[in-house]
């Protein structure tokens, strides 16, 4: 039996009303409010045709200020650039970071270096952070300098700590530190394909020309890192590296940008002061670098001039010739071929 409006009690009257609650008429999709009706236990409320609501979920916010709700945001409003919920996806992308693999011969010396006592070790601090490298004590005959620097703790052992370290590349300073441990750093030097007597060689692990020009570069720093340690024999690795593995040829700008990095190097390494004397201008990568260039003078000068009297007029490579070297390298040759040759260059 269905009982009409009148004869509804107060109860039903209320339970009715929470009912319609959960409703709403199509006037609040206008731009019109409709009046809130009061509850009224006497008075039987006006029943409007119900529709269900639409629920919207929305994101709580930690702030303490009101923030106004829109029914469809955009992913441009304020609310979406908030640090509070910013998802990481949203986020600048993270950089790939190389994975370090370390090679048998590094693992071994490594299995080495632990087996020694604490009193045959020696820790080296590298770089801005002082990022400790630990070898051995017989590995610091292959530098002077570094031997000169070591200094005895009583509680944590032999260290080595000197402002001029805290300068050097850590990241460089790598190279290094594997060539104390095992005498070669890496990548290594592979055969040619066509045969292991064949010039040029290869690095172990490079392919594209790109890879040897930044490990060209990378090389240079080392090698002037090594030059500053008075580590002639890690100097002379590098240099081999340098010049016979080059199975992706370097091209002109290559050359010009290790010329920065080689001769523009520090005049005097602090760290080598009373220790190797050596004589100005004796530097076999230098040479090789006037001699490579000297031979593609007309073309660096066609398409590489700014470059190259950037370089040329840096004042630490002024100092050492630079330009003057390869200019006086070239009239030399010219001198040789006698009066009557004319020489005919390939502008590339």
């Amino acid at each position: 039996m269905v009982l009409s409006e009148r004869g509804w009690n107060a109860s039903e009257r209320k339970r009715r009303f929470e009912e319609d609650l959960m409703f709403v008429s199509d006037e609040s999709t206008k731009n019109e409010t409709p009046e809130r009706q009061l509850f009224n236990p006497d008075r039987p409320p006006r029943l409007l045709p119900r529709k269900r609501r639409q629920t919207l979920v929305s994101v709580p916010s930690t702030s303490s200020t009101p923030t106004r709700s829109f029914a469809s945001p955009s992913f441009a409003s304020p609310s979406f650039a908030s640090p509070s919920f910013a998802s990481p996806s949203f986020g600048s992308p993270r950089r790939k970071v190389a994975p370090k693999v370390k090679t048998e011969e590094e693992v071994t010396a490594h299995a080495c270096l632990q087996e020694r006592p604490m009193a045959e070790r020696v820790k080296i601090y590298v770089g801005p952070k002082n990022r400790v490298f630990t070898v051995g004590l017989q590995d610091l005959d292959k530098s002077t300098v570094l031997k000169s620097l070591m200094n005895q703790d009583t509680t944590e052992g032999a260290y080595i700590m000197h402002p001029e370290l805290t300068k050097i590349n850590a990241d460089h300073f790598q190279s290094v530190f594997q060539y104390l441990l095992m005498d070669e750093y890496v990548p290594a030097i592979t055969s040619n394909p066509d045969g292991p007597d064949r010039l040029p060689k290869q690095l172990d692990g490079l392919t594209t020309a790109e890879d040897y020009q930044t490990e060209a570069l990378r090389a240079g720093r080392v090698y002037v890192i090594a030059k500053g340690l008075g580590m002639a024999s890690l100097q002379d690795l590098i240099l081999r590296k340098i010049t016979e593995a080059q199975y992706q040829p370097y091209g002109i700008k290559c050359h010009l940008d290790l010329a920065m990095v080689v001769f523009s190097r520090p005049e005097k390494s602090e760290l080598l002061k009373g220790k190797i004397n050596m004589s100005p201008g004796e530097d076999a990568l230098e040479d090789w670098l006037v001699e490579s260039l000297k031979d593609r003078l007309q073309a660096m000068l066609i398409h590489h001039a700014r470059l190259f009297f950037q370089v040329a007029n840096h004042g630490a490579c002024a100092k050492r010739g630079f330009g003057t070297r390869i200019f006086r390298r070239k009239v030399e040759d010219w001198e040789e071929l006698g009066g009557e040759v004319v020489a005919i260059e390939d502008d590339e």
